[in-house]
């Protein structure tokens, strides 16, 4: 063999696919609220990115990929110049996934501290709300264990995710949410109606919500869309989030009227409209949908 080809041979033996990198930009109307560069392989995904949500951070992040795209490590490092705290200012956050456990170390100037939760072999994911190749990735995973597991559309996959943006403690927990197969809304589910924890009112007075009597206290709200219309649920349960919802605590369903409105709704709106001192209107409106439900004092 010719030695001058030994180096290119294995220059060749040694090549790997290249990394992919590819970002993505959030905006809310005509304000930018995050934007992040990503650089991904088969066993890795490096992110850099900037999210104002609810302050401006900075992140540099780093995933460890298992050959079916689960994480395998995460490390995380976050600068927020605007915390309420010193020790919000500068963050790294590190987790380790096994099978069914998920460790978590926070450390900042405050210390270390740390948690582990069980996850049930759950797909496990850090959950930050602009940080959109990690919902990528939990998705396509999802996909791809529906796929193995021979799931159809209707089904769903459970996923489990922690807050690095959240000290650890007695009120740091492990949520849970679902990929479901098909289309990304179905309809005849239950929809959360809002984000992040369940969507709750108060009445110091008993009432009459879309025909349903409602007696003094606090409930939260959940919604059924139907093609044509929507179902609202008011439900006793208070306090949980979004995604547990609890069919065994329901107050009551009841049909709410859906139409359109002549201008777009820019966000998720829910708001009560009074028509007199004993009367009002539930109105839930997004984009051009609107649904309505009559409010009477009893």
């Amino acid at each position: 063999m010719d030695a001058t080809l030994l180096p290119l041979l294995l220059l060749a033996c040694s090549s790997t696919t290249p990394a992919e990198r590819y970002g993505f930009v959030a905006v809310l109307g005509n304000d930018t609220v995050a934007l992040e560069r990503i650089e991904r392989s088969p066993t890795r995904l490096v992110t850099d990115g900037v999210d104002r949500w609810p302050f401006v951070r900075r992140r540099h992040t780093t995933l460890d990929l298992a050959p079916d795209g689960r994480i395998r490590r995460m490390v995380m490092d976050v600068r927020t110049p605007n915390g309420g705290s010193p020790s919000e200012r500068g963050r790294r956050v590190t987790a380790a996934f096994a099978k069914d456990r998920v460790s978590i170390s926070v450390s900042d100037s405050g210390g270390v501290r740390d948690t582990a939760f069980a996850t049930g072999g759950a797909i496990t994911v850090p959950h930050v709300s602009m940080m959109y190749s990690v919902i990528e990735l939990e998705i396509a995973t999802a996909l791809r264990s529906a796929a193995a597991a021979g799931l159809a559309a209707g089904d769903s996959v459970l996923f489990r995710q922690f807050y690095p943006d959240r000290d650890v403690g007695p009120s740091f927990t492990l949520h849970r949410g679902w990929v479901h197969l098909g289309n990304v809304i179905g309809f005849d589910r239950v929809w959360r109606t809002g984000a992040n924890a369940a969507t709750q009112f108060t009445t110091s007075v008993p009432i009459t919500l879309a025909g349903l009597p409602v007696p003094a206290g606090t409930y939260t709200l959940w919604t059924v869309p139907r093609r044509g219309r929507a179902d609202l649920i008011v439900n006793k349960q208070t306090g949980q989030w979004g995604t547990e919802y609890g069919r065994a605590h329901d107050l009551g369903t009841a049909p709410m009227k859906s139409d359109s409105v002549a201008t777009p709704v820019e966000q998720f709106t829910i708001a009560v409209e009074p028509k007199d001192d004993r009367r009002g209107t539930l109105s839930l409106a997004w984009g051009t949908f609107r649904w309505t439900a009559p409010i009477v004092v009893r």
